[in-house]
């Protein structure tokens, strides 16, 4: 059984809908017990997992170990005195030095900065700070003066939502910690308190104030503009959603906390949209590294906390650092969406969605920008099923995207079988990163079971496109049929590969699986999908199904023409800024929804999204609202 699915109704009864892995679902009247409850008995072991995780020398570990284990070990009551030597050694190992506008690297390049959102939770939450002693209080407040008094600035809460600085995990980091540090040492006693002044000049209480309207707008536009540019990142996915967490948990505006419970609730739709059994979300990203954050599912950002959230079964899993945040938190997700992501046997569905990632970079802040109609030319697709999962990035290779949206594209396929099954199209990097990061390197568009990928002629530090598969079923099942398709069939997943022009070589990926590497690493890759279920002759019949459909490349003009399974007529030129075509028309890359599947809904300058799923009342998130200033 995958859970209990909770529907609230006004009476103080609730219907509880078990959702087996056979499909059924059992409605019943049930008493009081909450999903919530459910859930802290799946979270807890997670936590307790971390406290004991590695027992820390304090004299001799590292950040990340002694922020961690403190957080996990006071939240649950457990080793308490350890917990604060860390804490202690936490605080006097890792300053925090002023910040020099001339050195860069003083805004985040110190040994603890990374771990900062721990100590900043630790010290807010109740159930942790009752085990602080008043010495690591003062510490961690002294550490909080220290990481704002010249960094905050009232200039930058006052500006714009859409400079980003660093990187966006970075920004968000940074950003909350200014709000979080400002507003408890606004509350805390002498030397503290309101009026102390900053750097700039500015009270804590100004600063408070300006950080609170700050982060209200920033979830407000993020919701309607398409929630993130890295998208689905693997790795820094956690760092921002971590701080988003922290923001709703101890804002002391009531606003901005419900103005951050709702931009979770959304961000947790969207995963929902396309999150596979196997407690991976599908779907292209960016920012993911040329290592085991590509070749493996297990090393997605809530790989764990999917199971803490009861969206999947199976072994937990190990709970990074950042994802104590969430763990430790009050916050639920709604049983609508969570209903959604462990249905594990819905039916296949585009979900197509608005991201955003036009702009610039300069000294460390990236610039978001739109056209003046509020058009950002980038767009989301993934094909979803109870298989698998494929999509693309489509975007514009006439405009410029600033380097989040362009470091480390992939686009392919995640198969249901396995967490780590998968293959997936992404750049080769050269030497200069030692193969680890390159940029803008492919472009591409996904329909109904099927996608074509091709590198973007705006790609730099890289050498080649390769299509990595991994080991196990879906390299094993891999082989080479007629006509230059490959073909093979992971689960109940049936794939074909075809590499439009030119041959391949292959190079083995010690553990992970085998990357096919692109003679001609211009060419278009054609990836068609297929269910199982839909070919009653197996996958000889799939393997003929995918042969006959058309394939036309035509090498005077660099077109590739391809026709799906499902009759949709794909073309993309090789070496050229000209958008892609499907079904004869140029690509839309500004749909009128930002978020369009059969569950989460929002029309392009509404401010209203709207989550649906069987048996529940729909889920409102409005974010139309402007912040009014409370009275404290």
């Amino acid at each position: 059984m995958i859970g209990l699915m909770m529907i609230t109704k006004p009476s103080r009864w609730r219907i509880h809908v078990a959702v087996t892995w056979l499909g059924i679902v059992v409605a019943s009247l049930f008493g009081l017990e909450a999903l919530a409850d459910q859930v802290a008995d799946r979270l807890q072991p997670l936590i307790e997992q971390r406290s004991g995780y590695k027992t820390p020398d304090p004299s001799k570990a590292d950040p990340w170990a002694l922020a961690t284990f403190a957080l996990a070990s006071l939240y649950s009551g457990k080793d308490v005195a350890l917990a604060n030597d860390c804490v202690a050694a936490y605080c006097s190992r890792n300053p925090i030095g002023p910040f020099d506008p001339g050195n860069l690297e003083t805004l985040d390049g110190f040994p603890g900065y990374f771990p900062l959102q721990l100590m900043w939770r630790l010290y807010l939450l109740p159930k942790a700070a009752a085990h602080l002693n008043e010495s690591n209080c003062e510490a961690i407040r002294q550490m909080m003066w220290s990481w704002i008094e010249t960094r905050s600035r009232l200039t930058d809460a006052q500006g714009s939502v859409w400079r980003i600085s660093g990187s966006e995990n970075h920004d968000a980091m940074q950003k909350s910690g200014y709000l979080l540090c400002a507003q408890a040492l606004a509350r805390a006693g002498s030397p503290w308190g309101p009026q102390r002044r900053l750097k700039d000049g500015h009270t804590l209480e100004e600063h408070t104030r300006a950080w609170t309207k700050y982060w209200f707008n920033y979830f407000g536009q993020r919701a309607r503009e398409g929630i993130n540019c890295e998208i689905a990142s693997p790795i820094y996915a956690k760092y921002s959603v971590g701080c988003y967490y922290n923001v709703r948990d101890f804002a002391r505006s009531a606003q901005l906390r419900r103005r951050a419970e709702d931009f979770l609730h959304l961000y947790w739709a969207d995963s929902a949209c396309e999150f596979l059994p196997n407690g991976v979300r599908g779907g292209a990203q960016t920012r993911v590294y040329k290592n085991d954050y590509l070749y493996q599912g297990t090393r997605y950002a809530f790989h764990a906390l999917g199971w803490g959230y009861g969206w999947r079964e199976g072994e937990p899993g190990n709970l990074h650092p950042y994802a104590l945040l969430p763990a430790t938190s009050s916050y639920r997700v709604p049983d609508i969406i969570t209903a959604c992501a462990a249905d594990h046997h819905r039916p296949g569905y585009l979900y197509s969605s608005r991201r955003f990632g036009m702009g610039d970079w300069k000294q460390r802040v990236y610039t978001i920008e739109f056209d003046p109609d509020q058009t950002s030319n980038l767009r989301r697709d993934s094909y979803v099923t109870s298989d698998y999962v494929l999509g693309t990035l489509t975007l514009d290779p006439a405009r410029e995207y600033n380097l989040l949206i362009d470091q480390n594209r992939t686009m392919g396929v995640c198969f249901a079988s396995s967490a780590n099954d998968r293959i997936i199209i992404h750049g080769r990097a050269d030497d200069r990163s030692q193969g680890r990061t390159g940029w803008a390197e492919i472009n591409g568009v996904c329909g109904r079971n099927a996608m074509l990928v091709w590198r973007d002629p705006n790609a730099r530090d890289s050498i080649g496109t390769r299509i990595f598969v991994s080991q196990g079923e879906v390299w094993n099942n891999l082989g080479p049929g007629e006509d230059g398709w490959f073909f093979t069939r992971s689960g109940n997943a049936y794939c074909a590969i075809k590499i439009a022009h030119g041959g391949y070589t292959t190079n083995v990926v010690k553990n992970r699986g085998v990357m096919i590497d692109l003679e001609d690493m211009w060419s278009p890759v054609i990836i068609q999908m297929g269910q199982a279920a839909d070919f009653a002759g197996g996958l000889n019949h799939f393997q003929k199904t995918a042969r006959s459909n058309s394939v036309d490349y035509d090498d005077a003009t660099g077109r590739v023409k391809y026709t799906s399974s499902a009759g949709d007529v794909y073309e993309v030129w090789r070496q050229s800024k000209a958008v892609p075509h499907l079904n004869g028309k140029p690509v839309n890359l500004n749909p009128p929804k930002t978020y369009d599947s059969p569950y989460l809904q929002m029309i392009h300058g509404d401010a209203r999204a709207q989550f649906s799923y069987r048996g529940f009342a729909d889920l409102e998130l409005d974010f139309s609202s402007a912040y009014a200033p409370e009275k404290d």
